[in-house]
């Protein structure tokens, strides 16, 4: 759904990726129930930058 946050960023995209971003951190954006991360979804997605 970050599909308009993945390109460059304007201004404009990136007001409405915030808010975008707020939304889905309050719930509104849910589609699926809220759950953890899985371990590998958390080493695959925070890799260190090498």
């Amino acid at each position: 759904m970050n599909y308009q946050c993945t390109e460059i960023l304007t201004q404009e995209r990136i007001n409405r990726c915030e808010k975008y971003w707020q939304a889905e951190k309050s719930g509104f954006f849910q589609i699926t129930p809220p759950r953890k991360a899985t371990t590998w979804e958390i080493q695959r997605f925070h890799k260190p930058n090498l």
